[in-house]
């Protein structure tokens, strides 16, 4: 149960985000919001740029910068710094694992059809080398690990999820999977980026191969900067397929005849990448370790079971979309709405909520977060229940 020691922690954060007196923002799904101290960090380094240019001498001062990230990255999949690669996406670093993979015709990869686009997408993308794609339909939005598991066989190279689905906020048990994957020698890449910031994630304790997060949403950074954990086995196997001076041990190294390679994560590492959203995502990521991995989980679980608890209790024609055991709640709660209520996002926003509606009007997608309460629920099932009434 969250103490309230633990209630006015976060309550303290939220003063980091002048839209929550605005309004009731509900929409980290689509693309977090910017806390103040990121924003001014990352303003103080435009200015800069803008006001003096860059020396050669800071040029390499920021890329020492970037290695000191790595080591606060590091905190939201509790590995080490040397784990940790930077990207411009998660799609992109996905990428990374499964053409490192070096998949062979006649292999199989598992996925499920409940993914974000970007993953069965890259999968697919292999069928030209002979791949094949095995998809688990969710059965009424849950997917049990004994389907996956079904599907396993002696090719069977990799099992690929998002650790919170995208289209119900089902949040698969990434031990159960990592243990039996480890068991039958299957690599478990996973895209962590509706779930990063918010959901405990252990590489180690839950046997994670891969893992990767864009930073624009949960953990509340610029588009263009992603980060992956990549296992030191996995290190060592994945094919290099892109590389690039980045890739070098010594970075500022000349001999074009012998590069000399990083063997950890940054390997796979080619070229720049962007400061502002290393500072974004920085200022976030050590604010999300001083609050404590599992006690946010564990207050953002809180907010998700009471809007369960508070859509029963007070709304009739508006539901929970899908009926997703407790055990795998997230920070994401669908709610279904009548088509004839013409629900839409500009009308919510003129009164004060924000989250995603699509699908004619039918879903709307919660997302909740650290500096979200009980209050801002409250406010949304009451705007709820007076739809209910006049139908808009």
């Amino acid at each position: 149960m969250t103490n309230k020691g633990s209630r006015d922690k976060y309550a303290d954060e939220r003063r980091f985000f002048p839209i929550m007196e605005e309004c009731i923002f509900l929409d980290h799904c689509t693309g977090g919001i910017y806390p103040t101290y990121s924003r001014d960090a990352m303003i103080d380094y435009i200015k800069r740029g803008s006001e003096t240019g860059m020396t050669f001498e800071q040029f390499a001062e920021y890329w020492v910068y970037t290695d000191s990230v790595r080591n606060e990255v590091a905190h939201l999949f509790h590995c080490t710094g040397n784990d940790i690669c930077f990207g411009s996406s998660s799609t992109q670093l996905f990428n990374i694992f499964i053409n490192g993979l070096d998949l062979q015709p006649g292999d199989n990869v598992i996925t499920s059809s409940a993914s974000h686009e970007s993953v069965p997408f890259i999968l697919l993308n292999q069928r030209q080398n002979g791949v094949e794609v095995r998809f688990v339909d969710p059965i009424e939005g849950v997917t049990d690990p004994d389907q996956i598991f079904s599907l396993v066989d002696s090719r069977t190279r990799a099992i690929c999820l998002n650790h919170v689905e995208k289209f119900n906020g089902f949040r698969h048990d990434l031990k159960i999977y990592g243990d039996f994957c480890r068991s039958h020698g299957i690599a478990l890449g996973i895209d962590a980026s509706h779930s990063a910031g918010v959901m405990y994630i252990d590489v180690n304790e839950m046997n994670v191969d891969f893992v990767t997060c864009s930073g624009y949403k949960w953990l509340m950074s610029p588009l263009g900067i992603g980060a992956a954990y990549i296992s030191p086995a996995l290190q060592k196997s994945l094919k290099l397929v892109d590389t690039g001076w980045c890739s070098e041990k010594e970075r500022w190294n000349k001999n074009v005849y012998e590069p000399n390679t990083r063997t950890n994560a940054c390997r796979f590492e080619c070229g720049g990448l962007s400061i502002i959203g290393l500072i974004g995502l920085e200022s976030a990521v050590k604010h999300y370790a001083n609050l404590g991995s599992s006690d946010v989980q564990e207050y953002v679980l809180s907010l998700s079971d009471y809007l369960y608890q508070r859509v029963n209790l007070y709304l009739k024609e508006i539901t929970v979309y899908g009926d997703i055991p407790s055990s795998n709640r997230s920070n994401i709660v669908f709610l279904s709405i009548p088509e004839n209520y013409g629900l839409n996002e500009k009308f919510m926003e003129s009164k004060g909520i924000r989250a995603h509606c699509f699908n004619k009007g039918t879903l709307l997608r919660i997302g909740l977060h650290y500096i979200n309460n009980k209050r801002d629920i409250d406010s949304l099932i009451a705007f709820l229940s007076s739809v209910e009434q006049n139908n808009i």
